[in-house]
């Protein structure tokens, strides 16, 4: 069955936490990584309401991928402990995946002076991988559709990576901007492009823009995953500023997981 989670920012963090404990059917919530870098104060939130940190999203420092990629082996020794400790936070968290954002664009740019960037990314990855095999974890790379800009190799940068890991606990997290995709877009032409790989589905919009899942769509997409056989994540990033707002999110949420679990 697809797990439906929804993403909660660090921001109005425990007005966030209410309004998905509000809902009937879901349960699992996604966390950003600095939630959890003080873990027992955000469990005592999560606990009584029955909610579990299953994802966690903006695990790696902005511009990390970079720093990385240039920094003296030393140096590299130190932030993959520092990853290492991070990692084991969220596994005894109860998180199951991890968002390395890498930003797969720094990639393709960066090879064509440094050709061995992506054999060292994929190293930082492979330090990862015993302790995410360990505790069930899965390390997903972020792609997203509509691409973030004109002629972005997100996707080259992404697929290189996973091809060079090869592992089945480093897999694709899809990120759709629901505003922006095309009329004419066809979730089932993406996944073939990429289920094999893909572990999480992320959606984002903004409801007091006026944005919105659709239900039928929803329907769609949810006949469509379970069709080719989809056993990851659906996470709901819906982007609300008043209590009232995050309540009408979550109830929208709520209502669009038997789209995903084999309801209506």
């Amino acid at each position: 069955m697809i797990t439906v989670a929804i993403s909660v920012p660090e921001e109005q963090l425990e007005c966030w936490l209410d309004a998905v404990a509000g809902t009937a059917l879901v349960r699992q919530v996604e966390l950003p990584a600095a939630a959890l870098n003080d873990p027992e104060p955000t469990l005592r939130l999560l606990r009584p309401r029955g909610l579990t940190p299953g994802h966690v999203a903006r695990f790696l420092p902005p511009g990390f991928g970079p720093r990385f990629a240039e920094a003296s082996d030393d140096l590299r020794a130190t932030f993959v402990q520092q990853l290492q400790t991070a990692a084991a936070r969220c596994r005894d968290c109860g998180a199951r995946h991890i968002s390395l954002d890498l930003n797969e664009d720094d990639i393709c740019v960066l090879e064509a002076a440094h050709p061995e960037t992506l054999r060292c990314w994929a190293g930082l990855v492979r330090r990862l991988l015993p302790m995410a095999m360990e505790a069930g974890i899965t390390l997903n790379i972020p792609v997203a559709q509509p691409p973030p800009f004109p002629g972005s190799r997100n996707w080259a940068g992404a697929g290189n990576l996973i091809h060079e890991i090869m592992h089945p606990a480093c897999r694709l997290e899809l990120n759709l901007a629901l505003a922006e995709l095309p009329p004419e877009f066809d979730i089932t032409a993406t996944l073939r492009n990429c289920l094999f790989h893909l572990d999480t589905i992320r959606l984002h919009y903004s409801p007091a823009e006026g944005e919105a899942p659709d239900p039928a769509q929803q329907r769609q997409w949810g006949a469509a995953l379970t069709r080719q056989g989809f056993k990851g994540s659906v996470v709901f990033c819906p982007r609300a500023g008043t209590p009232e707002g995050m309540r009408a999110a979550c109830r929208r949420v709520d209502e669009l997981v038997p789209a995903y679990n084999g309801g209506a």
